[in-house]
């Protein structure tokens, strides 16, 4: 973690740091490390996954999901 917050101040010290972002994929990492080893077979998919392409599918494309939704369609009384 150490090593992204001095390579986010080297290369933009005037920007804020995003501490959700580097926390996510830190406590991530050590869970799967905890918890499972390099890569993982899934027997549905007939495929083994890499720690990263696990990561992906629990956390990123989510994420990704989550921020391309207009919430104001869901909660109508937001829309001025």
């Amino acid at each position: 973690m150490l090593q992204a917050l001095y390579a986010h101040v080297n290369q933009s010290p005037q920007e804020a740091v995003n501490f959700k972002k580097m926390f996510e994929s830190e406590l991530f990492g050590v869970s799967l490390k905890r918890n499972i080893e390099d890569s993982v077979y899934v027997e549905e998919l007939g495929t083994t996954l890499s720690r990263d392409e696990i990561f992906k599918i629990l956390v990123a494309v989510v994420l990704e999901g989550v921020l391309e939704v207009d919430w104001r369609d869901l909660f109508p009384y937001l829309r001025r």
